[in-house]
């Protein structure tokens, strides 16, 4: 066997106890040298590392083996386990596969960008030269992306970056459960009732889980939520509006910002705490409202979505956003590539560990490593930014060490 580290080693190890092949498990777990103990027969139960790494692989229910660690805040295993499992090696196709022809073959290396987020282009075609990626960018829209992706299969390619709107990625809902062995990941979906799918991979945090932020640092206070008419956007609203009891949510139109926006003051006037859960409305709305002179004890929020740049606009707003730390790797290679684009340079990162070795690396380049039950990234870290008059400051509101631990402190 090839020279491995004692991490990939690991990897080993769960994959062929889900494979079944529990004799190779066993050498394995000789070869790290490590104290450990396993349990069962013919048939392994668990296998125990004792010591510096107190990992336990267990088969938690009748179809997988997952991992537990005493430490969940260091548990880099926290994934999916039909994810780990490489189709190309596996000894058993499942339903999904498809049959391999010749130009199949010729294609199942490359990595398909469904590019609806344009602005990612940049970063996408940087980490394909950092990394030596071979990659097919093609453009989709909401009128195209079921077409183009079935074609793209059909020829034999299996591994998708994309989409990242979640309304794309609700239209490719039967594909994704059709072929489970063709791998997506959406770098910035956020949509919070995507059913989560062995093969699709999400790096943002849902609506859910950022409004949950949101109503903790606000202390569940409530708010008049301003929101547009898009699916995403109304369900960011309604994520904050049960997680923030006495708020309401209110449709402002896009030809309409100005008047809108009047008429849900009228109507909430004691809702001093204002959230413009947009997706799509930027600078142009807040041209359109600044004649509005809001009462001075009124505070402004918003979503992470709007990705505000600096606003001249009278009111400072605070917006609530995912954060992770700038990397050696993003300071000398990505330069001026935002923490949004990133994501892409990580999911093309992700995807080319895997076709190379048959798992999903340990850690990923933007330093986010936990993933929660269902695979999808857990954002542990959070910053706070106001935007004021053109500026804007940052603070970091810290480590939510665990999901569990996050929950319970949300009393969820």
């Amino acid at each position: 066997m090839k020279h491995l580290s004692i991490d990939s080693m690991f990897f080993e190890i769960l994959i062929a106890l889900n494979r079944g092949h529990y004799a190779k498990a066993r050498k394995i777990s000789k070869k790290t040298q490590l104290r450990h103990e396993v349990i069962g027969c013919d048939c392994i139960q668990s296998i125990t590392f004792h010591g510096k790494y107190n990992i336990k692989f267990a088969r938690r229910n009748h179809d997988f083996y997952e991992v537990e660690v005493a430490d969940e805040s260091s548990n880099l295993f926290n994934t999916i386990p039909q994810l780990l499992v490489s189709d190309s090696k596996a000894s058993n196709c499942s339903d999904g596969c498809l049959k391999h022809h010749s130009h199949e073959k010729q294609h199942s290396n490359t990595i398909v960008v469904l590019l609806d987020y344009v602005a990612a282009l940049h970063a996408v075609e940087k980490a394909a030269e950092v990394f030596h990626i071979k990659i097919k960018i093609v453009t989709i829209t909401a009128q195209n992306v079921v077409s183009v992706v079935e074609k793209l299969i059909r020829k034999g390619y299996r591994y998708f970056v994309g989409p990242s709107y979640s309304s794309n990625i609700e239209l490719l809902r039967d594909i994704i459960i059709k072929h489970r062995n063709v791998k997506f990941i959406s770098p910035l979906s956020t949509f919070s009732n995507v059913d989560a799918y062995a093969n699709l991979l999400r790096l943002s945090p849902d609506n859910g889980q950022l409004m949950n932020i949101v109503s903790l640092v606000t202390d569940r206070m409530p708010f008049l939520i301003l929101t547009e008419d898009d699916p995403n956007a109304i369900d960011a609203a309604e994520q904050l509006k049960v997680r923030s009891p006495g708020s309401v949510v209110h449709l402002i139109r896009v030809n309409h910002f100005l008047e809108d926006t009047v008429n849900a003051l009228a109507l909430y006037p004691t809702l001093g705490n204002i959230f413009f859960a947009f997706n799509t409305y930027g600078q142009n709305y807040f041209d359109a409202i600044s004649s509005i002179v809001f009462p001075l004890d009124y505070v402004f929020w918003t979503n992470d979505a709007l990705q505000l740049g600096p606003l001249m606009w009278v009111n400072d707003i605070h917006a609530i956003n995912p954060a992770f730390p700038s990397t050696d790797l993003q300071q000398i290679e990505f330069v001026g590539v935002n923490n949004f684009d990133y994501l892409y340079v990580d999911a093309l990162y992700y995807f080319q560990s895997y076709i190379l070795q048959g798992y999903r690396p340990l850690g990923s380049v933007t330093g986010v490593i936990e993933f929660d039950h269902s695979g999808n990234r857990l954002w542990t870290l959070f910053q706070e930014v106001t935007y004021s008059h053109g500026t804007n400051s940052v603070w970091l509101l810290g480590e939510l060490h665990t999901y569990n631990a996050y929950l319970q402190a949300l009393q969820l």
